[in-house]
C-alpha cells in the first residue's frame, strides 16, 4: 500500500518492500510531487494499477502475459506458448507470492538436467 510523506518541500509516494537478497526492509519510490493532493492522487492510481498477488499463480500471470502479447508475428507467439507450457509444468501452481529463489533455482537444475520438473506447486512433493 503506497505512502504520501512529506520530504523536505516535496511529497513523496513510497511503497513498502523487502530487498530479496538481503531480507531487510527496503521502500520503493514510486514518484516526487509538489503537492500533496497530486502525490495522494498518484497512491490511489498505484493502488488500482498494482498487481494483486494474493490469487494469482505463476502459470496464470504467464499465460495471461503470453496472450496480452498482440504486437507480435505468429512465430514468437507460439515460441511464448511453449516456453509457457514449460514454466506451467514447473512453476505454474505455485502462488505468485509465494515463489522464491529456491523455487526457481530448483527449476532451472532441472532444466539443465534434461528433465521436466512436476509437482513444485505442492513444495513439499517436488520431483526437482
Amino acid at each position: 500500500m503506497p505512502l504520501v510523506r512529506r520530504q523536505r518541500d516535496k511529497c513523496v509516494v513510497r511503497v513498502d518492500g523487502i530487498d530479496t537478497a538481503s531480507g531487510k526492509h527496503r521502500p520503493r519510490q514510486v514518484g516526487t510531487y509538489n503537492s500533496k493532493r497530486t502525490a495522494e492522487k498518484a497512491a490511489r492510481e498505484y493502488r488500482l494499477e498494482a498487481p494483486s498477488t494474493s490469487q494469482d499463480t505463476v502459470g496464470s500471470v504467464v499465460r495471461r502475459w503470453v496472450e496480452s502479447r498482440t504486437d507480435i508475428t505468429k512465430k514468437p507467439q507460439e515460441q511464448y506458448r511453449w516456453a509457457a507450457g514449460h514454466i506451467d509444468a514447473g512453476l505454474g501452481g505455485i502462488a505468485l507470492g509465494q515463489l522464491d529463489r529456491d523455487d526457481v533455482a530448483a527449476w532451472f537444475d532441472q532444466l539443465a538436467a534434461g528433465g521436466s520438473c512436476r509437482g513444485a506447486a505442492s513444495r513439499s512433493s517436488a520431483t526437482c
